[in-house]
């Protein structure tokens, strides 16, 4: 099997790109800042900004406009073949929509590349600052985000040093601020949990990529790997301008607009809905080490009536737009079913299994009160391994005193 990571080698390199950021609770495998801003109660941990501000309001607002050499470095990285490859082009079936404002962002991407005005490019939210009194945020767009913290080992224009290095102070994150080269804007994810609180995992690859304990890898770095339920990028319009006040709002204004970008990105890669019994908690804030301090909330998304045997059954019948991305097979080889009855997660492609997790070991109250040394990690997303174990304390804060 051609499994595209070596998760202990990215692992030892983030650590020695941030050797002074915290960790975590001691874990090295959670790749984000060791300062995270749980948003559930209780908790005794740093609580974020009570006050969130915007640079213009709406489609008023003005884009981020990077220094003039930056600029011309995120035209060459956007028409790189790579990169037009992790975009989508509009059709009828997806849905998608290309963005009428193209001509006005401030790097001019079509400058090397005209094809990029084709595909859909979203509005998305720029962290512009993050201090003790409030988060600003300013409008932004994909290809920032994706000629910056998707590729942060780039050298800076005019300098010996990557972005990421540029970034850094003292071996740690440096603060989000108006002057960085990157575009740090919001991403969400969520948790899928069933009324029992098993988690319902997506496998993003191919049946060829699927993960196997006995090999020994342990996480995916990026793309390829058991998944969360859902996750994307938080766009512009998420955000319920007809609630701010000439650009000044609360955070709970802010969350309710990443939560507008979470039941999208639920619809278009599940199917599923609220009205289907599904509540969104908000779980933290947190900095990705690998894309160089990009800001991402968590959430968990709990079916208060559904096994996940039910929750796969419903997926499928709703047929999602979004049911083959990162993936050449059928939308069953991409839902695994996780069986509370057998304790085992079987994947069936052609009628044969061909991967296992330990469900037991998956179950929120079990890696609340046991941790993830022993949780079946295998071949998970790095990004799906941190909102798992953030959503196990919030399970063990939370869920458990409803009972």
């Amino acid at each position: 099997m051609n499994w595209p990571t070596a998760y202990g080698e990215e692992e030892a390199k983030l650590r020695r790109f941030y050797p002074n950021e915290p960790l975590y609770c001691d874990d090295p495998s959670f790749w984000y800042s060791g300062e995270v801003f749980h948003l559930f109660t209780p908790c005794d941990t740093a609580r974020l900004p009570n006050t969130v501000r915007t640079r213009g309001v709406g489609e008023q607002a003005p884009y981020w406009t990077p220094d003039a050499d930056m600029q011309a470095h995120m035209r060459s990285v956007a028409a790189e073949p790579q990169n037009l490859r992790r975009l989508v082009l509009p059709t009828p079936e997806n849905k998608k929509k290309t963005n009428p404002n193209f001509s006005r962002f401030p790097v001019n991407y079509g400058l090397l590349q005209p094809q990029l005005s084709e595909f859909e490019i979203d509005d998305t939210i720029r962290v512009a600052s993050l201090t003790h009194e409030a988060i600003d945020l300013e409008r932004a767009n994909y290809l920032d985000q994706l000629t910056t913290n998707i590729w942060p080992d780039r050298s800076r224009p005019g300098t010996h040093l990557t972005l990421r290095a540029s970034e850094t102070v003292a071996g740690r994150l440096g603060a989000l601020r108006p002057q960085s080269c990157l575009a740090n804007t919001l991403g969400a994810a969520l948790v899928l949990i069933d009324q029992f609180g098993f988690p319902l995992l997506r496998f993003r690859g191919r049946p060829g990529d699927l993960p196997n304990r006995q090999e020994g890898t342990r996480m995916a770095v990026m793309e390829k790997g058991w998944h969360c339920g859902a996750s994307g990028v938080t766009t512009w319009q998420d955000l319920l301008w007809n609630d701010a006040d000439n650009g000044v709002a609360d955070l709970r204004w802010l969350i309710r607009g990443i939560e507008n970008g979470m039941w999208r990105e639920l619809k278009e890669e599940t199917g599923l809905l609220p009205t289907d019994g599904i509540s969104l908690y908000p779980l933290a804030f947190a900095r990705e080490l690998k894309r160089a301090g990009k800001p991402n909330f968590f959430f968990v998304a709990e079916a208060s009536n559904m096994s996940c045997a039910d929750l796969q059954t419903l997926i499928e019948s709703r047929n999602p737009t979004d049911k083959n991305e990162y993936s050449e097979g059928s939308w069953r080889e991409r839902v695994r079913l996780l069986n509370p009855a057998t304790w085992i997660s079987a994947v069936l492609i052609d009628e044969k299994p061909v991967a296992f997790l330990s469900l037991k070991e998956l179950h929120l109250g079990y890696l609340a009160k046991y941790g993830t040394a022993d949780a079946g990690t295998t071949g998970f997303t790095y990004e799906n391994y941190a909102a798992l174990r953030l959503a196990s304390n919030w399970w063990s804060a939370v869920r458990e005193q409803r009972r």
